[in-house]
Order: structure tokens, then sequence, then C-alpha cells
């Protein structure tokens, strides 16, 4: 943001404005005149002609400061008018003078200052560029290997897995068992981990358990749970 213009700054910047339209408004109400009375135009009207195109920069000019100054975008009537007016006072001054491009650049140049001189008045600053700054990132730490939680549902068949006697292998059929135990370091690793653990005991969790277990939501654990039954299912009918 800006900081604000001070009284005294903006006294003397609209004092040396004043200045200008002064100076502008001499010399092109004095060729103005001249070129309207050389080209057909009558005495009376070829003195007041100026008039109109001093006074269509001079109250569009107003205007526009107005506008700015409120913080609002000039009316598109007000620059129009401005620029035109400014432009007619450039031509007249430049076709009123006799001589060499020295004498017409001396005429139209008051016009010119007075357009500079208002448009630096009302105009906004432009902001300057900050350039862009990254900032630093934060060094990355892989997270430490977390326990797998206890769950009360698993823990009946903890208990019954040091009661439970081994079953005979002649009168049951050994079924193979995928290896599915992974480092846990994610989710859904944690429930394949418990999983075949429950399985190797011979129970099955549901993908509630695995939820609970886990701190997952339920429709994650119901899609692992889903990918975990199938690969399964696919280890025995292999």
């Amino acid at each position: 943001m800006s900081a604000p213009v001070s009284g005294g700054r903006r006294f003397w910047a609209g004092a040396g404005v004043f200045a200008v339209a002064v100076v502008a408004a001499a010399i092109s109400y004095r060729h103005q005149q001249h070129l309207a009375a050389t080209h057909g135009q009558p005495e009376a009207l070829a003195i007041i002609w100026p008039l109109c195109v001093d006074g269509l920069v001079a109250s569009c000019g107003i205007a526009i400061a107005t506008d700015r100054a409120s913080g609002a975008l000039p009316r598109l009537w007000a620059v129009v008018g401005f620029w035109l007016g400014v432009s007619v006072s450039v031509a007249t001054n430049w076709l009123a003078t006799e001589g060499g491009l020295t004498n017409h650049g001396v005429s139209a140049f008051p016009a010119v200052a007075f357009l500079i001189a208002v448009e630096s008045l009302t105009g906004k600053p432009r902001p300057r560029r900050v350039p862009a700054t990254v900032p630093a990132l934060a060094p990355v730490t892989a997270p430490a290997a977390q326990p797998v939680p206890a769950l009360a549902a698993v823990a009946p068949v903890m208990a019954a897995v040091g009661q439970a006697s081994v079953p005979d292998a002649t009168q049951t059929q050994a079924v193979p068992v995928p290896d599915l135990a992974v480092p846990a370091t994610s989710k859904a690793d944690r429930m394949r981990q418990l999983y075949a653990d429950a399985r190797t005991a011979g129970q099955r969790l549901t993908h509630r358990e695995l939820a609970e277990a886990t701190g997952s939501d339920l429709s994650h654990a119901r899609r692992v749970h889903r990918a975990i039954v199938r690969d399964y299912a696919e280890a025995v009918t292999a």
C-alpha cells in the first residue's frame, strides 16, 4: 500500500497543474481564436470558440479527477471529452503557427503538458513488484514404526490360541495361507497383519473390527477387507 500524500504535497501538485493549465489555456485561446478568425468565422464567434475547447478539457478533467479520488473508474464520456479537447487544442496550436517544426512544437507543447500533468495528478501509482520468495521446506523425516494397537475383539482370539489344542494332521487338510505378513507401515498393511494373525488362530475378522483396530473409516476398511478375502480365496483355489 502506498503512503498517503500529505496536504502540502497535494497543494503544490495542484498548484503546478493549475500553472500548466493557465499557460496552456492562454496559448491555446490565442491560437484557436486566430485560426477561427482566419478561416471564415465571424469575430464574435472566433472570440468565444476557444472557450468551447478549453471548457471541455477543464470540465472533463475535473470529472476524471473526482471519479479517481473517490476510488471509481472515470466516466467514459469524461475520458472521451478530455482526450477530444486536448487533441483539438494540440491540432489548432499546430495549425495556427507558422514556421518550422520548432515553432509548431512550442505551440503544441502546452496542451500536451497539461494532459500529462492531469494524468500524473489524478492517476494511481503503480505498485512495486516484489520478487516472490519460496518458503524453505522443513526436512521430511520418516515416521517411526507404530506398534499394532490391541483390539478388544482380538484379545479373546489370542487367548484361545494358547488354550486350544493342535488339530490332528490326519483329520484336517492343511490350507495354504498366502504370505500377507508385511511390515505394518500403513493402515492397510496393519489390517492385513491383523487378519493374517487371526486367520492363523482359526478366526476371521470383520471389516468393522479391522477399522476399530487401525483407526480407519468403515469404507476404507471394507475395501481392504474385500481385497484380503479375495487374496485368500485365490490362494485356496490355486
